[in-house]
């Protein structure tokens, strides 16, 4: 009697085959997807991403100063879509108010530098600093950053706004 030898298939190889060509469609598709949706360089404390991290602890050294020795008021009026305008004013102790300050400020929108509207002329009208006349053109959250730079330090300042179209 001959053993009858029943000889099947194996199935591994057409299954490795499989997932490496479907790896390759998702690493191709990822890398499609990666070039539509840019990077948006970050500008925190309104510098590169590798001057912050280079001087980060400056930075926060001279925001704790900032804050031991000055206090802000922002007129905190909500944004309208349309022409806007920011005004602040800078204490001393609390009590007097300081008349040299050097104030910068950017308008943005969260995560994309598309939209930013930079400030860097504010006038000082003997107890406020305005800045000039911005326009928000889009619904939505909206954050400006202030550089407020002094003789004795430099302190950053945010605040998140909500615009709503009427």
């Amino acid at each position: 009697m001959e053993k009858e030898t029943k000889q099947e298939k194996n199935w591994w190889p057409i299954g490795l085959l499989t997932f490496g060509i479907i790896f390759c469609i998702c690493v191709i598709s990822m890398v499609f997807v990666a070039m539509e949706h840019k990077w948006e360089p970050d500008q925190s404390y309104m510098s590169a991403y590798k001057q912050v991290d280079k001087n980060i602890d400056e930075i926060l050294k001279k925001q704790k100063i900032f804050d031991s020795l000055y206090s802000v008021k922002i007129d905190t009026k909500e944004f309208v879509f349309g022409q806007n305008q920011l005004k602040l004013t800078l204490l001393e102790n609390n009590t007097t108010i300081v008349k040299d300050a050097n104030i910068t400020a950017v308008v943005t929108r969260p995560d994309t530098n598309s939209f930013n509207q930079n400030l860097s002329s504010f006038t000082f009208d003997g107890k406020d600093y305005s800045s000039s006349n911005f326009t928000l053109d889009k619904p939505g959250r909206w954050i400006v950053e202030f550089r407020i730079e002094t003789n004795a330090t430099t302190g950053f300042l945010k605040i998140e706004k909500f615009v709503t179209k009427k």
